[in-house]
């Protein structure tokens, strides 16, 4: 998806706690062809967390 000539990511996985989604992400990180945040948690859409990265260019920042 372009945005303002910004892209987003196009893939995102949500999961609860205790369900797998490090695993996850540690083995498609490994996959070439396949970026991945070096954030593992960017919190975009927490808004109750502290470390949550709400501005839209500091999120992008994550996925150059």
């Amino acid at each position: 998806m372009e945005t303002l000539g910004n892209t987003w990511p196009n893939f995102f996985i949500v999961g609860a706690q205790k369900a797998g989604t490090s695993s996850l992400y540690y083995h498609l990180r490994g996959i070439p062809g396949i970026y991945m945040s070096p954030l593992k948690e960017p919190n975009y859409f927490s808004p109750n967390s502290p470390y949550r990265a709400r501005e839209k260019k500091r999120y992008l920042g994550f996925f150059r």
